[in-house]
């Protein structure tokens, strides 16, 4: 869904920057701030693009604007309207949200973006790298899957690396990825990581590293979000359903115990959140200053 945004926001050329917004449920007047920019001409280019997150979670009154909106659009803006984290429904059951979207369902083209299995995931990547001229070693495939946690805008990332770092060769290797992807995560985002669950100090300094090693922003905020989520789950909720852990993890886990409570975990989970939330409507002006902030809060002093 993310790549499907970025590709229409792109679509704008040079203008991009004056011509995208996008609104999450917590923005103030969201919905009124949208429809104003819907309805008005956009700078130095025929089109704007308005993307309002999570359109389910908004009130009923809401609903009606858009619905009115939406009757009589406007020529010069294209209005994407996002539900994340929606369970798929099968075509016969009863959607919980279907009267009340259905004056928006009947006037949009409608598209749906459901998690890939370990399969569909390695087709995927497969095609991707085919579609830049590069054939990729199914093991190759795999790897890269569970190194970046099937999260598909960061393996989309990747594999353009991993296509530039081939060069002139045809076919992308087990070795490639391990020399590219591998060994950059385990010099940074493995440190950072580390650092950071440890509550040293020098996690300011490992964050500075990601930084100029030029990884993406939503890749590490993904990154410690997951990996805060895998420490609450094992030291507070060992009941719950959880992803797959490597024994020598939930290890380096447990043994974190003593500095950790519930409550800060779960507050720094939420952090990051707010963060990836930024980062996706355009409010994050500097990702890593608001990442190095956040760490700075868990530093132990003693």
């Amino acid at each position: 869904m993310e790549e499907a945004i970025k590709t229409m926001r792109n679509s704008l050329g040079e203008d991009a920057l004056m011509n995208f917004y996008s609104f999450a449920p917590d923005d103030t007047g969201a919905i009124d701030k949208a429809l104003e920019l819907l309805n008005t001409i956009p700078f130095f280019d025929d089109r704007r693009l308005v993307v309002i997150r999570n359109i389910h979670k908004f009130d009923a009154k809401s609903f009606e604007k858009i619905a009115r909106y939406v009757n009589n659009p406007s020529d010069t803006a294209t209005l994407v309207l996002t539900m994340e984290g929606q369970k798929p429904w099968k075509e016969k059951e009863k959607k919980p949200w279907e009267e009340k979207y259905k004056a928006l369902s009947e006037k949009a083209k409608k598209q749906a973006f459901n998690e890939m299995k370990e399969g569909q995931m390695i087709s995927w990547i497969t095609a991707r790298a085919k579609s830049m001229d590069k054939e990729i070693e199914p093991e190759a495939a795999n790897l890269l899957r569970e190194a970046l946690l099937s999260q598909s805008w960061q393996i989309a990332t990747e594999l353009e690396k991993l296509c530039l770092y081939a060069g002139k060769r045809t076919k992308i290797t087990m070795e490639d990825v391990k020399t590219l992807v591998l060994k950059t995560y385990d010099d940074t985002v493995f440190k950072l990581s580390d650092a950071l669950f440890d509550r040293k100090a020098e996690v300011l300094l490992r964050i500075r590293e990601i930084e100029a090693a030029g990884i993406n922003e939503l890749e590490v905020i993904a990154s410690l979000q997951n990996q805060a989520i895998d420490h609450f789950q094992v030291l507070y909720a060992p009941s719950a359903k959880r992803r797959n852990l490597h024994s020598f993890v939930e290890g380096k886990i447990a043994a974190r115990r003593k500095l950790w409570k519930a409550r800060e975990l779960n507050d720094l989970i939420n952090a990051f959140a707010g963060v990836e939330r930024g980062i996706k409507t355009g409010r994050c002006l500097s990702a890593f200053s608001e990442i190095t902030e956040i760490a700075a809060r868990y530093i132990k002093t003693n």
